[in-house]
């Protein structure tokens, strides 16, 4: 079973004012768009900590980071910012759970259900407040299966830059429930 949503940058005036506060010092770097590989990173982790937020408020359990989930999404997020494009298939065809069990996350004969949610424009707060108001987006982060996350934050945006506009980013997140496989891809 795979579920999938995606969603476009919104106009300055809504990003300006997401749907929840994220409270001073928690989820560092909620509040900035990575422009480095280094502000990227952050970024994620603070994406994985409100994403796992908005669950633990739901009384549902955090998810755990896996590698695999975590490869899929950063390639994905690369790949689109590099050929331009924003969609959960690839220009080439590619489906997202064919470049998720691509890494290895549940090879036969495992079982597995993945999701997939993906963000261009703002900051993490801005994305899991636009998220978390998107019926598709807001079901993959609350499913109560998952268990598993990947994410990724990477500088630029899969459309061309004006040279007056602010710095944007891509952000992806996959999520992952598996049976009948080892421990491997963790």
């Amino acid at each position: 079973m795979a579920a999938a949503a995606c969603l476009a940058a919104a106009p300055a005036a809504a990003r300006a004012a997401p749907a929840r506060t994220v409270q001073e010092g928690a989820c560092a770097a909620a509040r900035t768009v990575p422009a480095t590989a280094a502000s990227a990173a952050r970024s994620a982790r603070a994406l994985l900590c409100l994403v796992n937020r908005e669950r633990t408020r739901s009384d549902l359990p955090p998810l755990r980071v896996n590698r695999c989930l975590e490869r899929a999404a950063a390639g994905h997020a690369r790949d689109m910012v590099r050929r331009r494009y924003f969609a959960h298939t690839s220009p080439d065809g590619r489906a997202f759970d064919a470049r998720i069990l691509a890494t290895g996350y549940a090879p036969p004969p495992a079982r597995w259900t993945l999701g997939e949610n993906l963000a261009w424009g703002g900051d993490a707060a801005w994305v899991v407040g636009a998220w978390m108001r998107s019926s598709g987006h807001r079901a993959n982060m609350l499913r109560a299966r998952f268990r598993e996350i990947g994410v990724a934050a990477v500088p630029g945006a899969p459309v061309p830059r004006a040279a007056d506009a602010p710095p944007r980013a891509t952000f992806a997140a996959t999520f992952g429930a598996r049976s009948g496989v080892g421990r491997g891809c963790r």
